[in-house]
């Protein structure tokens, strides 16, 4: 009788551990330390390799230089727009007026070439501006790209210009954390499958932890417009967080963190985007008709 009980016992004993709470059992648990452990392993290089992304390829930076060539090539009629965008006094403010980040959207009244004479402004300024003492610059020309595929190659192609940037300066971000290391699995996976939202997150994650290392970033997205037919929706989401983003970096006790971050986005043909109050912009429209001026490049260039 007594073994009888003792094996009843041993029995229940038995069942009631082998029934622990579902927070607690070990299936679970070594998940959590796997997905802890793929945020503090990826690297930079090592992500890039996964999602099979070459630096030389899918940062798009060579197409300034083709944008740039094509620009000065062009009539002095195509070359003096981008002039006077130049000279104009808000977009003056915007590249070196007061200590803050700030967006601004430039607009013209053109055809949808793939150079358009902003285009050529932007190729100038960038070669400009990558010369600049502690100025990181990174440029997209969205009508050089495969349009049909939309505005995540944009993003794409802006977060892999920041991974090949973290070469230089390590990959250790705030508080000596890995500087990825708010990428899981899902994240990763979402990012292999060109999902918007998660490069706009990772391009701002990115953003806030490398502007320690310069006085200015400047972001220069060349026709945006070529995505307004099929991915408006898109495109709000982008251009809201990047307002968002520009705004938070402007907050007193974000001074201390990095230099500025200066956005500017152009359109080779008029966009409603930009032209409704509901979505107020610091928006330049450049005039269908304009006196001839190159005076704009001596500015900058």
């Amino acid at each position: 009788m007594a073994q009888q009980l003792n094996a009843e016992n041993d029995s229940e004993l038995s069942i009631s551990y082998c029934a622990p709470p579902s927070d607690s059992c070990p299936e679970r648990r070594i998940m959590e330390l796997e997905e802890q452990v793929a945020k503090t392993a990826i690297t930079p290089k090592r992500l890039m390799e996964e999602l099979q992304l070459k630096p030389k390829k899918h940062t798009h930076v060579h197409e300034a230089s083709v944008a740039l060539k094509d620009g000065l090539n062009s009539s002095t009629k195509f070359q003096e727009r981008a002039g006077w965008v130049g000279s104009n006094s808000r977009f003056q403010a915007w590249l070196g007026g007061q200590n803050k980040s700030q967006m601004l959207c430039v607009q013209d009244r053109g055809d949808s070439d793939r150079t358009s004479p902003l285009s050529f402004l932007i190729s100038l300024l960038h070669e400009r501006l990558v010369t600049a003492p502690r100025t990181l610059v990174l440029p997209f020309f969205c009508g050089r790209s495969k349009v049909a595929d939309g505005p995540a190659i944009m993003l794409r192609a802006l977060v892999v210009q920041l991974l090949d940037v973290c070469k230089t300066h390590g990959y250790t971000g705030e508080r000596g954390r890995p500087i990825l290391s708010f990428l899981g699995h899902k994240e990763k996976a979402q990012l292999d499958e060109l999902d918007c939202e998660t490069y706009t997150n990772v391009l701002t994650q990115l953003l806030r932890e490398l502007r320690k290392e310069y006085n200015a970033i400047f972001i220069l997205i060349d026709g945006i417009d070529f995505y307004d037919s099929d991915f408006e929706e898109e495109v709000d989401d982008i251009v809201k967080s990047m307002r968002k983003l520009v705004k938070s970096l402007n907050k007193a006790d974000d001074e201390a963190l990095g230099g500025v971050l200066r956005v500017l986005l152009t359109t080779a043909t008029w966009s409603s985007r930009f032209g409704s109050p509901a979505k107020p912009l610091v928006v330049i429209d450049v005039p269908e008709y304009i006196e001839g001026s190159m005076d704009g490049f001596e500015r900058f260039t």
